[in-house]
Parts: C-alpha cells; structure tokens; sequence
C-alpha cells in the first residue's frame, strides 16, 4: 500500500491532487482542516491523506509513462472513465496481465465509487467529477466519513492477504519509497510543532485567564487589607500569598469583611515569625562547653549585646577581634574579655577556655572578603562542636542592607539578633525578613544602651505590637 499527504488551499483543489497522483481508486485515510491558531501558522488549509494499493498504483504507473506528455490531458476525464481506461490498458498489455486477476480498486472507497453530501438525507451514488460539479454550485462542506469507514476495513483485509508485491521495476514508485521516508520523518516534525503549538495555546488561555483575574476589582475587605498591610511596609509577596489563601478559605461574602480578614492576616502574620532561645539555653546543652559566634561588618551594637548575653549567668568568656581590651563595663559585671589580632589566636584562646569548661562568645567583626569569614566560620564548626552563629542586625538599617548581609551568610547562620528595636521606625522590615528567611529563627532584641538590662528574648507578638505600634 502506497500512502501519501495532500496539502492545499480548498478541498477540491486537494481532490484533484489526489486523482491525478494515485487515481481515482484511491482511498481517503484522514482529512484535516486547520483552524485557529494552528491553522495561521500552517501554509495550506486542507490536509487529507490518501492510500493507493501496490497493485493499482503500479498499473497507475504503467499507463502513465505510456501517457507521455498527455498525462495532464488524460486525467482531466471524468473518474470513472480514467478507471476502466487503466483497467483496459493492464488488461491487454501482456506485462500486466498477470495484475489484472483481481478486482481494480478498494471497492466503495475508491474516490470514484461513493460520495456523500451533509444536506442530504441518503448518500448520493456517482464519480468524484459529480461531487466536484456539486461544489461549484454550493458551498455544501464534504463529509470525509463515508469514504473513511470502508478504507478501514479495506486496509484491514489487505494486511490479512499480505498483498506486498515487488515494485523495484518501477523508477516512479522507488522515487515515491524514497519519499516515504521523508513522509515519516517530516510527520514527527508536525507532530512535535502541533504539541507546541497546543502548549502554546494553553497558556495564552492561562494568561488571558490571569488577565480578566487581573482586571477584576478586589472585594472591599480584600481592598481595605491591601491598604492596611502597605501601611505597614508589608512586601507584596506575603500579601499576594495572604490573599490567595483567603480566596479558599471564606466565601465571597466574608471577602468584603474587612474586619474579619485583618484578624486572619495577623493569625497568619503571627505564624510566619519564627522566634526560638538560644541553642546554649536548651538543657541538655547545660553540662557542655558553648560556643556562640556573633557577626557583624558594621557598627551594629554587637559589642553591647555580647556583653548583655555573658552577663546572664552562663559563665561566658568574649573573645573578640576588635574594639577595647577590657572596658569599664566588663570589670564592673567581672565580665572574663580578651582581645585577640588574629583567626589563630581567636581559634587557641578559644581552646584554651573549652578546656576549661567555659561558654565561649565570640565577638567577630567580619572583613571586606567574605569568602574569608566563610573560611574562618567553616573552620571553627569542624575544630569545634556545640557551636551556635548569630548574626546581629541592626532595626535602624535599611530593609534591603539587612537583607543583603543575611544573603551572605544565611547558609552558615542559625538565628539572627536585633538591636536598637527601641530606634526603629520601620518595624515591617523584620517581619519581612523573617518571613523572606524563614531558616534564620529570631532569639534576642536589644531595646536600649544598659547593660545586662536592655534585651528581651524574642516573640512574635513584640514584632506584631511593634508593627500595630501596640505598648
């Protein structure tokens, strides 16, 4: 069997392809009609495929090279006359004769054989030229169905038979193997390019969706929220997300309650804090050596809240890298201080006060060269364990300066400290850091310049007052 696609720009046209390649006794298999966006980027409107079987299209490619020049002439005849002009010829053309002992054609199938039209009530019985005759007179839309049901089964009886038989006589048909191939391999490529273009389809549906969504007036309550949030610098990530999930959790009727979506936004709000102690705090960790890293690169208050923290009972020794040897401050709350100029020194010193059974804190001011502090801080986690690092932000920073540092060290950081809390003036940047670096748990505010009394253990509800400008 011989099988080939047909492109064009009108039915007919693609017809009287068809008659004119295979012949009148071929058989439609698909018939494809391009519309929408698939059809604007596709160059012909009209795709049908036609079968042929070996046997005709071989007495088919007999006559036509005995035609000549007047192969054009010859088919423009009418389908039926065309048929049994080929028969006759392979009937007394002693090369075909031996191809003649069967019936020509597929039967009903063939294009010569059966038509039918949607407007009427009974199928019409005549050649391919009647239904072409008929569409010049109407614009009637050709039903493919008819001709498809019986080439089914014909093509299902030509497989029992076998009905393979040698063309390689043929130059024609060894050109038409040859483009079979190429058939094959372009119909993969079609393939491909229609699941692109139905993905492409249903994602131009997804944003045109998105869009209306877009366009769409939010509820009163959900208006009053927005509002209220950006009043509070609250990042338009959390309040896009916020909403999104009331969509699905209150009616159309409770979206117009503001009242009723702020209490859920600062549930929701109260949830997203992460607040925890200190890994030095926890009770198993009570009969340990404890050390705590704190870091910082700017003046961020880290010398004071290291004093507030060894001040606390917990027998800590600071170990820092910059600042004064011993201040006032330490002798008055016997605070154990030493001040070293280098990582070795920090790295010895602090050895030296494990072995002791002392908490360690140190109090690291990071360099220019991050990788450095990376190196040193991955250095004492392997030299030594139980080890905890804080990074202390200050709350009269800029929301995006905080962000940055915390960009840099939020891989090797447990939990992160705020001072001047008592200075802020924009408490919705803690919130939104905590959200945006939920790994990095909140465990202390510094509220003041005395020392040990200015800092509190972190909460959720300090941020959520402070943010509500709650006492």
């Amino acid at each position: 069997m011989f099988v080939k696609k047909f492109e064009a720009d009108t039915l007919d046209e693609a017809l009287k392809n068809i008659k004119s390649e295979l012949g009148p006794d071929a058989i439609i298999l698909k018939t494809v009609t391009n519309k929408g966006l698939k059809g604007a980027l596709k160059r012909k409107k009209i795709e049908i495929t036609a079968a042929i079987s070996e046997k005709d299209i071989k007495q088919k490619s007999a006559v036509d090279m005995a035609l000549g020049d007047n192969k054009e002439k010859f088919y423009n005849n009418d389908s039926s006359h065309i048929s049994k002009m080929i028969n006759n010829y392979s009937s007394n053309n002693p090369t075909q004769k031996n191809m003649n002992t069967s019936k020509s054609g597929y039967g009903n199938a063939g294009l010569n054989k059966f038509v039918k039209q949607k407007d009427d009530q009974t199928p019409k019985r005549g050649g391919l030229d009647d239904f072409l005759k008929s569409k010049s007179e109407n614009k009637n839309t050709f039903d493919d169905t008819a001709l498809r049901e019986p080439a089914v089964q014909v093509l299902t009886q030509l497989k029992n038979k076998n009905e393979n038989q040698n063309l390689s006589n043929f130059e024609t048909v060894e050109k038409n193997n040859e483009s079979i191939k190429k058939q094959k391999f372009n119909s993969e490529l079609i393939h491909n390019q229609e699941l692109k273009l139905e993905n492409l389809e249903k994602r131009i549906i997804e944003l045109s969706s998105y869009v209306e969504r877009s366009t769409q007036k939010d509820p009163k309550g959900v208006q009053e929220l927005r509002n209220l949030l950006s009043s509070f610098s609250i990042s338009n990530t959390f309040t896009n997300k916020l909403i999104k999930n009331a969509l699905f959790e209150f009616s159309e009727e409770d979206m117009k309650n503001g009242d009723m979506l702020i209490d859920y936004a600062l549930r929701e709000m109260n949830n997203a804090i992460k607040v925890e102690m200190p890994k030095f705090c926890n009770t198993e960790n009570k009969n340990k050596s404890n050390i705590v890293l704190l870091i910082s690169d700017v003046s961020s208050g880290q010398g004071s809240l290291a004093k507030k923290i060894a001040s606390n009972g917990k027998n800590f020794s600071i170990i820092k890298n910059h600042g004064d040897e011993k201040t006032f401050t330490d002798k008055m709350l016997d605070i154990n201080s030493v001040k070293v100029q280098s990582v070795s020194e920090i790295i010895s010193q602090t050895r030296k006060e494990v072995d002791q059974n002392n908490n360690v804190l140190i109090d690291y001011r990071t360099s220019k060269d991050n990788n450095e502090t990376k190196t040193f801080i991955n250095g004492l986690k392997r030299s030594f364990s139980n080890i905890e690092v804080i990074i202390v932000a200050s709350a009269i920073h800029s929301e995006e300066f905080n962000r940055n540092y915390f960009h840099k060290y939020k891989n090797i950081a447990d939990s992160v400290s705020y001072n001047y809390l008592d200075l802020c003036v924009n408490y919705g940047q803690i919130f939104n850091l905590s959200y945006e670096f939920s790994n990095l748990a909140i465990n202390y505010f510094g509220t003041g310049e005395v020392v040990p009394d200015d800092i509190e253990t972190a909460t959720a509800e300090r941020v959520l007052g402070c943010i509500l400008n709650l006492e």
